[in-house]
């Protein structure tokens, strides 16, 4: 079984195994040749054999930690393993807005000194008052260039993916293109999904609809509005690719005990799964209750009130080398192993 397969050198190499061209114009419909596509709720098989990491967790009505909660009781857990094992926390910085609540949540709690950041002159750019303010001078900063070196046996490395999962999808800044705002709280409009994934790419647009409506329906929670199926869809079908995409850079013989991603955990899980539908009507509102602890840490106005989602990092993936494919026993592939084949 596979953890991970790249999904390029999936379709563009292997486009010859039957099921991989539907696979290929999804790549286009979403927008991402990134975005590795497993349905965690195993409703749609794939042509290739995945094995489930993460399956989703069964929803907890009685859960009431709050967002800020799980923030603070998810660094604190990093340090607890950090002084346990003797390591820094090596933390990857982007400037935008995951990233930067990371650091705040660290840094309020005091623990400026374990910690590393590895970043790159457009993480600076990104978030120049918070690199000014509570960064330079104050903690250890290195080039977040080599992803294979940042990947240290004497750190825990740190990343910010999984909070787009967590709040919405990667294709609501396509949506607010063509529809105001407010109307992903409307109820859900296939015509309008229609509409995004067209925009994209038309083939086999009604196909790959019919398939997430069927993804959709094994939803514990009910998928009301636009926004509701957009976070299902996300949230859902794109987890498992984004933990083994930074880590298919990693030597093979890297510890992956080392690494995690701060939005990951079970508890931010169950929290999204009742609190998923956060209301916003400005696209500068998106993660509006992350801007708010940033802004509780460092009281940057602006910051606050304007930052919108931007892609980050993706330099990282011009300048580094990767494997393609990642078995159950954590082997690198190049090549597609001929037994994953299903």
């Amino acid at each position: 079984m596979l953890l991970f397969y790249n999904t390029p050198d999936l379709c563009d190499r292997y486009n010859h195994i039957p099921g991989v061209d539907l696979i290929n114009d999804h790549r286009k419909i979403i927008g991402s040749n990134n975005s590795m596509f497993f349905d965690r709720t195993e409703t749609f098989p794939l042509p290739i054999i995945i094995k489930n990491q993460f399956p989703i967790p069964r929803i907890d009505h009685n859960f009431n930690k709050t967002y800020e909660d799980i923030c603070d009781q998810t660094a604190i857990e990093i340090v607890n393993k950090a002084l346990d094992s003797n390591k820094k926390i090596r933390v990857l910085w982007s400037g935008g807005i995951d990233s930067t609540l990371i650091l705040a949540t660290f840094l309020k709690h005091g623990y400026k000194d374990m910690l590393e950041i590895g970043l790159s002159t457009e993480s600076i750019a990104e978030n120049y008052n918070f690199y000014k303010n509570h960064l330079l001078g104050q903690v250890t900063l290195i080039p977040a260039t080599d992803l294979r070196s940042l990947a240290s046996a004497n750190c825990i490395l740190v990343g910010g993916e999984y909070n787009d999962q967590l709040l919405g999808s990667n294709l609501l800044p396509t949506f607010v293109k063509y529809f105001d705002v407010d109307k992903l709280h409307n109820d859900f409009d296939v015509d309008q999904l229609k509409k995004v994934f067209s925009s994209r790419s038309t083939n086999n647009v009604d196909l790959w609809i019919d398939i997430y409506l069927s993804i959709a329906d094994k939803s514990p929670v009910q998928i009301k509005s636009n926004l509701d199926f957009h976070w299902w869809i996300n949230f859902s079908c794109k987890w498992q690719g984004l933990y083994y995409r930074l880590a298919s850079y990693f030597p093979e013989d890297y510890d992956l005990k080392n690494y995690c991603h701060f939005f990951q955990t079970e508890d931010f899980q169950r929290w999204s799964l009742i609190n998923h539908s956060q209301l916003f009507n400005r696209w500068e509102d998106y993660k509006s209750i992350c801007k708010d602890l940033i802004w509780q840490f460092d009281k940057d106005d602006v910051y606050r009130d304007k930052k919108i989602k931007l892609e980050s990092l993706t330099f990282l993936a011009q300048k580094n080398s990767f494997c393609n494919y990642i078995d159950e026993d954590g082997n690198h592939h190049r090549n597609l192993p001929e037994h994953c084949l299903r």
